[in-house]
């Protein structure tokens, strides 16, 4: 698998979902996807399609409900969201598409990079299910209540050798929007803290090298 490197979060307006799960009180209740239901390969925009924040099967991912469901759901900046539907928009191969479907991320070099922490490689099975022990290998490494940065970047160097939002845990959405430096700041946090591990040099931020949707965060 290639890593690129760009951005995506996608979440929409709140959807009904599906009619054998029935119709939950709170609107962004969690609930799987039903049959005929559309899932990609980011946990991210599963996890908010789960919870009603993207259409909750999957479809229509228009301009005006990503932005609103990233800045609903994760309090993505506007312009941020903006900039992640235009590079998610090119899936859709209609000409002057106004849409795009989870299912349409499901291609080579989209949303896609090396050893995801939580899915199999391409050359080892499914790349985009979500796999229980690539998962307890990568959460092994996780031995704080809040993961650090240094645990993050082991976990993700031992990886190169159902998803919902953790409520539970203790998540909550940030008060602050997130904004295109929040990510880049953050990419370069990790980056850094992986090549202290690997003693590789450390690298600036190429913007005109992220083409993947995932930012190389997600």
């Amino acid at each position: 698998m290639k890593q690129n490197i760009l951005l995506l979060a996608a979440t929409a307006s709140l959807a009904s979902g599906s009619p054998q799960y029935g119709t939950p009180t709170n609107p962004h209740e969690w609930m799987p996807g039903g049959a005929g239901d559309f899932r990609g390969p980011c946990p991210m925009l599963n996890t908010l399609t789960n919870h009603g924040f993207l259409p909750r099967d999957g479809r229509n991912l228009t301009r005006a409900n990503v932005i609103k469901g990233l800045g609903d759901g994760l309090n993505f900046d506007a312009t941020l969201a903006g900039i992640m539907w235009d590079q998610a928009i090119i899936v859709n191969p209609a000409p002057n598409a106004t849409f795009f479907t989870l299912e349409q991320l499901n291609v080579h070099n989209v949303l896609e990079h090396d050893a995801s922490l939580s899915r199999a490689d391409a050359a080892l099975g499914n790349n985009h299910l979500f796999n229980q022990t690539v998962f307890d290998s990568t959460k092994a490494w996780w031995t704080a209540e809040t993961v650090t940065v240094e645990q993050l970047a082991h976990s993700k160097i031992f990886r190169q050798l159902n998803e919902r939002l953790p409520i539970e845990l203790g998540w909550s959405k940030k008060s602050n929007s997130i904004t295109l430096e929040t990510i880049l700041n953050m990419t370069a946090i990790v980056r850094n803290a992986t090549n202290l591990l690997t003693g590789g040099a450390f690298a600036p931020v190429n913007p005109h090298r992220r083409r993947d949707l995932h930012n190389g965060l997600f």
